[in-house]
């Protein structure tokens, strides 16, 4: 065996691996799509909730107690669609961010190896 069969054999074990995550990684492309789905839903469904909400407090406000200014007994309220929308904007930024990464490391294996294959074939005929 010569210098470029070790070299083939090793390299399929090589590009075995980070083509396999590449590959796992883009398989989680449907769940990520399904999370922005429940994500987007949430948010509407949210919306409509404090709509509903705020018009009820001040209907109550306005019929018990007038003169009561509900906003100012009323403690802080943290804000689900804001924080869906975060949240989601970063697990799609990571996402991408990750198979763009895995991408180019393999692109840059790829050019490693033809590289190498260019520099074995010169020098076997030295």
């Amino acid at each position: 065996m010569d210098c470029f069969g070790v070299l083939e054999s090793s390299r399929i074990h090589f590009f075995l691996s980070p083509q396999q995550l590449y590959e796992d990684v883009s398989s989680h492309k449907s769940s990520i799509e399904e999370t922005n789905s429940a994500g987007n839903r949430f948010s509407k469904e949210a919306k409509i909730y404090d709509l509903k909400l705020k018009n009820y407090r001040e209907t109550v406000a306005e019929q018990a107690h007038p003169s009561l200014d509900a906003s100012a007994k009323r403690s802080k309220v943290v804000n689900g669609v804001e924080t869906v929308a975060v949240e989601l904007k970063a697990l799609n930024e990571e996402y991408k961010a990750t198979l763009d990464r895995l991408l180019a490391l393999l692109n840059q294996l790829q050019d490693d190896e033809s590289k190498l294959r260019e520099f074995v074939s010169t020098n076997a005929r030295k």
